[in-house]
C-alpha cells in the first residue's frame, strides 16, 4: 500500500516541475522599448497603444501603431507589431 502512494507522489511531483518549467520557459517579459529593439525574441512594451491609428501592412504582414510610452510626451512609432 505504501509504494502506491510513493508512486502516486512521485509522478505528481514530476508533473508539478515538468508544469512549472514549461510555464516558465513561455512567459513574457515586460523591457523598455530600447531593450526591445534589440531583443531578437517576443517582448513586451509598457505603454497605450493609440488604436485609432493602428494600421495593417499587407506586404510584411504585421500592424503598425504609434505607443505612448510613460515616460515620453510624443508617441513612439511601433513598426510590424505581431
Amino acid at each position: 500500500m505504501k509504494a502506491k502512494y510513493i508512486i502516486g507522489a512521485i509522478i505528481i511531483v514530476v508533473f508539478l516541475a515538468w508544469g512549472a518549467s514549461a510555464f516558465l520557459k513561455t512567459t513574457v517579459q515586460y523591457v523598455s522599448l530600447d531593450e526591445a529593439i534589440k531583443s531578437h525574441r517576443t517582448v513586451q512594451v509598457m505603454g497605450k497603444i493609440d488604436f485609432a491609428a493602428v494600421s495593417y501592412n499587407s506586404i510584411r504582414r504585421g500592424l503598425s501603431s504609434p505607443c505612448s510610452m510613460p515616460k515620453r510626451k510624443t508617441p513612439w512609432p511601433l513598426h510590424e507589431c505581431r
